[in-house]
């Protein structure tokens, strides 16, 4: 069993997997919320989103467990997958309600818009393989994108905004 713990200003969410693990998201000041979740030995995929709207500038991430006290987490236990390997994840592990992307399936264009009117800094097209295979970087809330020069297949479309990374599956036909 370990316990999880951010310190942001503002909002942050700690998943472990696809397992929402400490909830600190909104706007608000610097706080800590923490979580607990038991862990098979072994690695664990571990994803922290952040934001920051007005005031400071605040993020830390602390565990502890049996044996460890609470600390940092510290930089000798986290690795970066293989470049050729992405963990493709369910909509559901981000704060992607505030972005709608339609059509899909689609052959010609695809349509992005955020509701909150947060620009669209990057939209990044990966392959199966997890490779980047088309990029469009902007700066406005609503963006048409042709991705007719896509072949047929299923694309991960990694969306940045100010305040998320929200990542969708698109399907070419």
């Amino acid at each position: 069993s370990y316990n999880f713990f951010t310190n942001s200003d503002d909002g942050s969410k700690l998943f472990i997997g696809s397992t929402l693990v400490v909830d600190n998201d909104g706007l608000h000041g610097d706080q800590q919320k923490s979580g607990t979740i038991g862990l098979k030995k072994g690695l664990h995929t571990i994803k922290v989103t952040f934001f920051e709207r007005n005031g400071g500038e605040v993020l830390n991430v602390r565990y502890e467990g049996v044996n460890i006290a609470k600390q940092l987490v510290p930089d000798t236990i986290l690795f970066r997958a293989s470049s050729s390997i992405r963990v493709a994840a369910s909509d559901e592990m981000f704060l992607g309600q505030d972005v709608s992307f339609y059509p899909n399936p689609t052959s010609q264009d695809i349509h992005i818009e955020t509701v909150n009117g947060d620009p669209v800094y990057e939209v990044v097209f990966l392959n199966a393989l997890g490779n980047t295979v088309k990029e469009v970087h902007n700066g406005n809330s609503k963006l048409t994108i042709n991705i007719s020069d896509l072949d047929f297949g299923v694309y991960t479309v990694q969306i940045k905004t100010i305040a998320n990374v929200i990542t969708k599956k698109l399907r070419v036909e």
